[in-house]
């Protein structure tokens, strides 16, 4: 997969060091879901190239080893709905509550209000926040609290998505 992102994005892979390379190679081998996976990937083909290298920082590697599959795919979701020149624009938690449910079918109602089961968007919330991936905001008072992303968050973020092609 990396390989391929590194031929997409039309450039020669160069060696990655050991101190990347090991711990991402085990990080994603023992990775099962696909999402997940291609972020390793995409850790390894940004680390391979002469343009991105230096954006994949050894602490990266850990932060993706801990991501369960909704984190991974709720962080992919955040920062598809924002312009690439406005990573701190927050977001509402009411969005992302409605981003959950749409991509994992968790929502109902109770009463009036729609809760998630388990509360498990929550938890994604609060696990990407103590990640310090996000952090918590008061987005505005008719929306109530949201979420941006931290410069660590949106870096990490950016660093799992497949290298772009040079203009």
């Amino acid at each position: 997969k990396a390989e391929k992102m590194a031929h997409d994005a039309g450039f020669t892979p160069q060696a990655v060091p050991p101190k990347i390379l090991f711990p991402l190679l085990e990080g994603a081998s023992f990775e099962e879901d696909e999402n997940l996976h291609d972020m390793w990937a995409a850790l390894l083909a940004n680390a391979s190239s002469p343009e991105n290298s230096e954006k994949v920082r050894p602490g990266f590697l850990a932060t993706l080893k801990q991501l369960a599959p909704d984190e991974a795919l709720i962080l992919r979701w955040m920062l598809d709905q924002l312009p690439t020149t406005a990573w701190r624009i927050p977001i509402s938690y009411n969005g992302i509550e409605v981003a959950y449910e749409k991509l994992f079918g968790e929502l109902k109602a109770v009463g009036h209000r729609p809760i998630i089961v388990d509360l498990r968007c929550r938890t994604c919330a609060s696990g990407l926040v103590v990640a310090g991936l996000i952090e918590k905001t008061l987005k505005s008072e008719t929306d109530g609290d949201g979420y941006a992303f931290t410069w660590y968050g949106y870096e990490f973020v950016a660093a799992c998505r497949p290298p772009k092609p040079k203009d």
